[in-house]
């Protein structure tokens, strides 16, 4: 225990008292990379009910993570063979949402992957998108 201790004060004092916060701060960060990467493997290899429940419990702790809401739809697609209601629903919630970027970001994404092919409401909602959330690393989109 004495041992332990003095290693992280050698270190705090060494590598400074904010590493030991960053490392803290980070091991979220990188559990949810690994669930993004989880369920993006799991759907390449076509186990999309496995994908899907990794994906539900990433965005029950993330509910705005653009890319597990694009895998989510990626997976509900090769599941139903339907776009329409997915386009449908993802509308519905940016009128529902007016003020939330993320319908309309999750939307541009989905015109990305080919599912929707209308490039003058895809520069409407990206606009939007950077309106509402203008520090968004999204802003790119616009």
């Amino acid at each position: 225990m004495k041992v332990r201790m003095f290693l992280l004060l050698a270190g705090s004092l060494f590598f400074g008292g904010a590493t030991v916060d960053a490392q803290v701060a980070t091991a979220p960060a990188k559990a949810e990379i690994s669930s993004e990467r989880e369920a993006e493997r799991l759907f390449i290899r076509g186990r999309f009910d496995e994908a899907d429940a990794v994906i539900a419990r990433g965005l029950a702790a993330r509910p705005d993570d653009i890319h597990l809401h694009v895998l989510a739809a990626r997976v509900r697609v090769m599941r139903t063979s339907e776009l329409g209601p997915l386009v449908a629903d993802w509308r519905a919630r940016a009128a529902k949402e007016p003020r939330n970027p993320t319908p309309p970001i999750v939307l541009v994404r989905l015109n990305e992957e080919g599912f929707l092919n209308n490039p003058r409401e895809c520069e409407r909602l990206a606009r939007r998108a950077v309106e509402l959330a203008p520090d968004s690393a999204w802003a790119q989109y616009a």
